[in-house]
């Protein structure tokens, strides 16, 4: 398997960080985003399929342990 390396770019908006990540096989975006009632991040990960639009890859929640 060959790995790509690609620079990305992010915006904050308000609590969340959205990154695009522009491969040669279309854009990948990586948000992460604060939720300070809960005290934890969820991380959502997106593809870009072939008709342009965004398809649910992966989420995952980060939750500092007690």
């Amino acid at each position: 398997m060959r790995r790509r390396n690609s620079l990305g770019h992010g915006v904050r908006t308000d609590n969340a960080i959205e990154f695009r990540f522009d491969y040669p096989d279309g854009p990948f975006f990586n948000t992460f985003d604060w939720t300070p009632e809960r005290q934890q991040w969820v991380f959502r990960m997106e593809s870009v399929g072939a008709a342009g639009k965004r398809r649910l890859f992966a989420t995952d929640t980060l939750v500092r342990e007690q």
